[in-house]
């Protein structure tokens, strides 16, 4: 039943991959509508890792825990350093690069995520739950963003849509092999929840925050906070 509840979480995941087809069919541009999403997602991120990943990992490891945070924090940004080279601005990569390197990028990043989800599904599935839910409000505008970059590259619409669901397989890889490898390392799943908290707070606070700076407008900034917000009471009255 755990296996199946992890396939069924990863699969759903992966369809998020094809809110770039809304894209294409709806023509969105709005900036307004992507920041709102990123500041939905910066509390949701925040509010997992702080409220119900790191009591997790602290109940089952103690504080043997807290390196396994760092080691997320790190690893997340040597992926994004190394892998996803779109969040350079300084523009001396070639665009077709980056665009391909940005596929391979997100196909470990959706390993990873299935990984996250068995892990927390293998310790209840209340937490399984909430897990999947952080994971894809974050993917929400964490595709929108690898579907402008695939566009920007020169790919076609259509051909950036495939490329990218075709990485959400991974997504799925992830969660069967952490099923398995954590089913017989039960010790590793308190070190692999901080590891993930650690890279939740790194992807709020390093990548989505700025972002959302871009934005000046008094009433929009105020939307941002209340929507921060809003991600955060969500993960707080979700069950444990």
């Amino acid at each position: 039943m755990t296996l199946f509840l992890i396939i069924l979480s990863t699969i759903f995941t992966g369809l998020v991959s094809f809110i770039g087809l809304a894209l294409i069919v709806a023509k969105v541009k709005s900036i307004n509508f992507t920041s709102y999403l990123l500041s939905l997602a910066v509390g949701s991120l925040i509010g997992s890792a702080i409220l119900h990943l790191l009591p997790e990992a602290v109940k089952d490891g103690g504080s043997s825990i807290f390196p396994s945070i760092i080691f997320g924090i790190l690893a997340f940004f040597i992926l994004e350093k190394f892998l996803n080279w779109h969040h350079s601005r300084e523009g001396r990569c070639d665009v077709h690069a980056f665009t391909y390197l940005n596929f391979i990028g997100d196909a470990v990043h959706n390993f990873i995520d299935g990984l996250v989800i068995a892990g927390a599904f293998l310790i209840s599935p209340n937490l399984g739950l909430t897990t999947l839910l952080a994971i894809i409000i974050h993917e929400i505008p964490h595709e929108f963003g690898n579907f402008a970059i695939s566009v920007h590259g020169g790919l076609k619409p259509l051909r950036a849509l495939w490329l990218n669901s075709f990485t959400a397989i991974f997504c799925v890889l992830g969660g069967i092999f952490g099923y398995f490898l954590l089913s017989d390392f039960e010790y590793l799943k308190p070190y692999l929840i901080s590891f993930t908290a650690g890279g939740f707070l790194y992807v709020a606070l390093s990548d989505l925050i700025p972002g959302l700076h871009q934005t000046r407008k008094g009433r929009e900034s105020l939307v941002q906070v209340a929507l921060i917000l809003t991600g955060i009471f969500i993960m707080w009255f979700l069950p444990e």
